[in-house]
């Protein structure tokens, strides 16, 4: 029996022994108490043996050969003595206290230091932390940014072994494969800059390499111009469209998704109005325009946005400023509603009824408050992903808005109204060039 037991424990562990020891008389319990104990012995001499082994290798002398342990006597009390390079000394009571000081400073030593590019990062985010704690909204961006552009590989970089070339080929991948706009360039740049400036600081590197890539030739790469672009590369086609509204009336009917009854008519209205998100979740009841007999048709006001104000204790607020007019509310925009965008409205009221939710705002949660866009923004890239939408964000919502406009025969000029921004703007990132160029270019030169 008492053999069994050990036998089982050195193959099993002490669960096995902890399973077993309500069936255990005395003398088996004595046993396995002396069992246990051997093995802790066994496992720190191997630990031991594995410390002399690592020891042995790095305590040498210059040709290789290993350096001496003596014992030494003092005031009648004897020591282990041995000595470092630079002729330092080292000395222990017992020997394995003197291999233990040796494994320590081997260790210490030899150890691989981290230079990789996301310990700068993180020696550069802590440092910005603690000399900026109340930028809450700053350091949310930067970490964003740098879960966007840098990749798992270029994390693990050495980055004293990173040259401009290296960072130039790897931001003109970015660029290519993630379609970046300028402005998203630029942010990759700064964060680059701010990583390899660390290193600087910490003088891992003697210069900043990020600084000699060609900006001028990557942000031609980011044209922003829909005009050579193809209408299936950007917006969603017809299938995509029904699997989107299949997906959220799914999740709509989910138990784990009743508190977020909203986020079906948001994602369905903001189709047909293709507003900004920020805009979308400050729509409140009375910005519904419904004139009264033939006095015009409904229509929506959009002269609002729930926005970031950056403070710890507040990051939203209703700001009564659509992001175009920079600052100074211009009396925002009309955008106008139809029946079927009308029928979405009534539908969220009703929902709204019928759970008690008592708001100003059209989307809002149980509690009355607005929704956030971050928070909307994240179930719309739920959704793409379920659905298998890559690298599509709602925006394709607004651009599909003016793909509507422009092929009902609205102007630039009226387009840009009805949507919030300029002319320039409309025409550069919203307006895609016609299929048919050639053949309509043959028509109006023909019509002369």
């Amino acid at each position: 029996m008492k053999r069994d037991l050990t036998e089982n424990m050195e193959d099993k562990g002490l669960e096995f022994l902890a399973n077993c020891l309500s069936n255990c008389t005395e003398d088996d319990i004595m046993h396995l108490a002396s069992a246990v104990e051997n093995l802790m012995k066994r496992g720190k001499q191997q630990e031991y043996q594995k410390k002399i082994s690592f020891v042995k290798k790095y305590h040498v002398k210059g040709n290789g050969d290993i350096r001496s342990i003596i014992t030494i006597t003092r005031a009648g009390k004897e020591y282990y003595y041995t000595r470092l390079k630079g002729e330092k000394t080292i000395t222990a009571k017992t020997l394995e206290e003197l291999i233990e000081k040796l494994y320590q400073h081997y260790s210490k030593e030899f150890q691989p230091e981290d230079f990789s590019v996301e310990k700068a990062w993180k020696m550069y985010l802590a440092e910005y932390r603690s000399m900026n704690p109340s930028k809450t909204k700053t350091l949310r961006n930067i970490e964003s940014e740098y879960d966007r552009f840098i990749s798992k590989e270029f994390a693990e970089r050495d980055i004293r072994k990173i040259t401009a070339a290296d960072i130039e080929r790897y931001a003109q991948k970015l660029v290519v494969e993630n379609d970046l706009k300028k402005k998203a360039f630029l942010n990759f740049k700064s964060l680059l800059n701010r990583i390899f400036d660390t290193a600087v600081y910490e003088g891992w590197v003697a210069y900043n390499p990020a600084k000699n890539i060609r900006n001028i030739r990557l942000l031609e790469m980011c044209d922003q111009s829909l005009s050579a672009r193809e209408t299936e590369d950007v917006l969603l086609s017809e299938e995509e469209w029904n699997a989107v509204f299949a997906e959220t009336a799914r999740r709509k009917n989910l138990n784990r998704n009743k508190g977020y009854y909203y986020f079906d008519a948001m994602i369905r209205l903001h189709a047909e109005i293709g507003c900004r998100p920020g805009e979308l979740c400050a729509i409140r009841w009375k910005d519904i325009k419904t004139p009264s007999g033939n006095q015009g048709s409904p229509s929506l006001h959009i002269h609002a946005q729930i926005k970031e104000n950056g403070s710890a204790k507040k990051r939203y607020e209703y700001v009564p400023v659509t992001k175009n007019e920079k600052g100074i509310s211009r009396g925002g925009r009309y955008f106008p509603l139809t029946q079927k965008m009308m029928g979405i409205l009534e539908e969220v009221k009703v929902m709204q009824e019928s759970k008690g939710v008592n708001t100003e705002y059209v989307f809002a949660h149980i509690d009355g408050s607005f929704i956030l866009p971050e928070a909307y923004a994240e179930y719309v890239h739920s959704v793409f992903q379920r659905v298998g939408i890559q690298g599509k964000t709602s925006y394709v919502f607004r651009r599909g808005v003016n793909q509507l406009l422009d092929e009902r025969g609205v102007s630039p000029t009226n387009r840009a109204k009805l949507l919030g921004h300029t002319v320039q703007t409309n025409l550069t990132c919203y307006t895609f060039g016609s299929r048919d160029i050639v053949e309509i270019g043959r028509q109006a030169l023909e019509s002369k």
